[in-house]
């Protein structure tokens, strides 16, 4: 009986664990997307992917998930620039987005993003 328990636990826990990373990539969707259309790019929703995930302090000295996640933009629906944003919880901490020729073309960091 106590392995059927466990099993079950752990069957919750990975299906909450999966629902909360859909919910965080369509949050990261949409801050992307506003950024985006805001500075003229065309984010390629398909492209956002976790590339990266830790415990970090918050501003105030709370841990929180820190994640990265990397996505693909374009300037003129032809090209394909790498993109990456940065999220403690939930505040955009950074987003930035290489152009064609190295340049970044977009590159802020948590002062303008809230």
């Amino acid at each position: 009986m106590p392995t059927a328990v466990f099993l079950i636990i752990a069957v919750t826990t990975a299906v909450l664990i999966w629902f909360e990373a859909q919910r965080m990539r369509e949050y990261v969707i949409r801050r992307c997307s506003a950024i985006c259309d805001a500075s003229g790019l065309q984010l390629l929703d398909e492209t956002v992917a976790l590339a990266a995930l830790r415990l970090q302090r918050d501003t105030r000295g709370r841990l929180r998930l820190h994640r990265r996640y990397q996505f693909d933009v374009s300037e003129r629906g032809t090209d394909r620039l790498r993109g990456w944003i940065t999220l403690t919880g939930m505040a955009v901490e950074q987003i930035h987005i290489d152009g064609t020729d190295g340049a970044v073309i977009l590159e802020q960091d948590r002062r303008l993003l809230h």
